[in-house]
């Protein structure tokens, strides 16, 4: 504001300057303190509420782990082996089972060796020693069950037979359950006991029933038994 004169006097006279009130000054004061204290004391959760959505943004956008999840089998080989042997022993030490072949693969569904060239050995609980080779075959770990596929042959006898000779069968195609208590084959087969020869195109044998059960038309050459040698 520009300076007037008085007209009584004729003297120049200072603007008035508006006088401002100390109690609103100090109002302005308090608010901005109370602003102040305010922000500081929800400061911490600010920035709390703040890195908590920011975690949570960053665990939503970082990819599943699925490490840590059961997956099933699978029927793909997850790992090869050459010229093997897998043995198994009881724990008396005395060899139970062995499974062996030139080339193989682990199957994880169902713990499974795949073989070419597979050779079995397997020792029952009742002493009964099976034995197996085929071009290819399937096999537990144990012996228990195996699939024989191409120049099968497999003999079943006793561990400690001394000179008997033990029960042979040859196929193209022969399974083995528990063990070799029980063998089938829906193909053309031959069993061999000594000079004994028996012929079929399929066969169930049972070892618990004593029972071989020769399916189609069969052949059979047996040995003649010999006479009792005369005494003098």
């Amino acid at each position: 504001m520009s300076p007037t004169i008085d007209p009584s006097t004729g003297q120049l006279r200072a603007p008035e300057v508006p006088q401002r009130s100390l109690s609103d000054h100090s109002a302005r004061e308090k608010t901005l303190d109370r602003v102040l204290r305010v922000t500081t004391d929800f400061l911490p959760l600010l920035l709390l509420a703040l890195l908590v959505l920011g975690t949570t943004w960053l665990v939503r956008s970082m990819p599943a782990d699925d490490s840590g999840r059961a997956t099933p089998p699978s029927d793909k080989p997850d790992y090869y082996l050459n010229d093997f042997q897998i043995r198994s022993y009881d724990a008396a030490g005395v060899l139970r089972a062995e499974i062996a072949g030139d080339h193989g693969d682990h199957i994880p569904q169902g713990d499974l060796l795949r073989a070419n060239g597979i050779r079995s050995y397997h020792l029952s609980d009742d002493g009964q020693v099976t034995r197996a080779s085929a071009n290819t075959g399937v096999a537990d770990r144990q012996a228990e069950t195996v699939e024989l596929q191409g120049q099968v042959r497999v003999t079943r006898g006793p561990a400690n037979a001394g000179n008997q000779p033990p029960l042979q069968f040859e196929s193209d195609t022969l399974h083995i359950l528990e063990g070799g208590r029980q063998l089938q084959t829906d193909q053309p087969v031959t069993l061999t006991r000594g000079p004994n020869v028996v012929q079929g195109s399929g066969m169930n044998y049972q070892h618990d029933q004593q029972n071989v059960n020769i399916q189609g038309r069969v052949q059979a050459t047996f040995e003649a038994a010999r006479p009792a040698t005369q005494q003098p």
